[in-house]
């Protein structure tokens, strides 16, 4: 986060933004009626650009990742290597909900270096891996591994996958956990619902928290627009989030989807411990640019070649 800065402050983080984390659309613009001879090259646009900025102007915000890349951009800026400082926020304790995973489940071979590396020390992982392998698995057994509380952000679509893993009716339930144990938060009713319920401590007994990730991309969205005006309808700011509810693990599915929504609450964040989960991270596209920022590659899991389960044969006939 990045505040008290003049006009050339702006203006320098204003580029600095475009320039390093802004995604260029190069698609041509259609003109009609009009001659090819005659027809413009077009200019590539920005679609978007993967950092923040209050409506206001007053606040920036860019990857936590990024920080290095800022201090170089910065010390080579005139006039602004001088006027810097830093600060770090220290991070809040969070709250020891004894979340444990039942005794039917053990892991299988593969997942036992899984679930180490979600146990090893850094506050940020990222498991990619095929479907079918156990990634819900290996993330709820280190989240019981923390003990703390549990909030998941995902998108709506997979509230029903993730009903599996936490509802005590169904048979692929992996957390020991009762029915009024987890709370289900989509729209904005429900999300100052829980905050409310945050602020006054009333939160005991609750071990798991699911977010619909629109929900949360609504809430971040209000900030930008209003600052810390948002108080009027929000009681918490995003910035506090994770701290009010004592959250000790924020864990996100299917993190390649959405991707500017999950960046965008990375950015707004500040939690102990976040596990992110993905079958497909890479694709050749802009997209890598962002998952290398947040996700470096030293941080990520090898989890080998590809398992392949369908094969082609080519059968010639006349």
């Amino acid at each position: 986060s990045v505040r008290g800065y003049n006009r050339h402050g702006y203006e320098f983080l204003k580029k600095f933004g475009v320039d390093n984390f802004g995604e260029v659309d190069f698609r041509a613009i259609r003109i009609n009626k009009m001659p090819s001879r005659f027809r413009k090259k077009p200019l590539p646009t920005i679609k978007r650009t993967y950092a923040a900025c209050t409506a206001d102007g007053r606040e920036f915000r860019f990857h936590r990742n990024t920080l290095d890349l800022f201090k170089e951009a910065v010390s080579n800026e005139p006039g602004l290597c001088d006027q810097v400082t830093y600060t770090e926020e220290p991070m809040y304790a969070p709250e020891h909900v004894g979340l444990k995973v039942l005794p039917k489940w053990t892991p299988r071979e593969l997942q036992i270096p899984l679930i180490a590396y979600f146990n090893s020390p850094g506050s940020s992982k990222i498991l990619n891996l095929q479907t079918g392998q156990g990634k819900t698995y290996c993330s709820l057994t280190s989240s019981a591994h923390y003990g703390e509380r549990l909030t998941i952000c995902i998108e709506s679509r997979f509230f029903n996958l993730w009903a599996e893993a936490l509802d005590p009716d169904s048979d692929k339930q992996v957390l020991d956990l009762k029915k009024e144990e987890v709370l289900w938060i989509q729209g904005s009713k429900d999300l100052k619902a829980l905050l409310q319920l945050a602020q006054t401590n009333q939160l005991d007994g609750i071990k798991v928290i699911v977010v619909a990730l629109r929900t949360m991309a609504n809430y971040i969205e209000t900030y930008t627009r209003f600052g810390e005006d948002m108080l009027s309808i929000y009681p918490v700011l995003p910035i506090d989030f994770y701290k009010v509810t004592k959250t000790g693990t924020a864990l996100k599915d299917e993190v390649h989807l959405s991707l500017y929504a999950n960046y965008m609450e990375e950015l707004f964040s500040h939690v102990p411990r976040r596990f992110s989960l993905s079958a497909t991270l890479e694709d050749g596209s802009f997209k890598d640019k962002i998952f290398g920022i947040m996700f470096p590659m030293d941080q990520r899991f090898d989890a080998g070649p590809l398992k392949q389960y369908i094969d082609v044969t080519a059968l010639k006939y006349r």
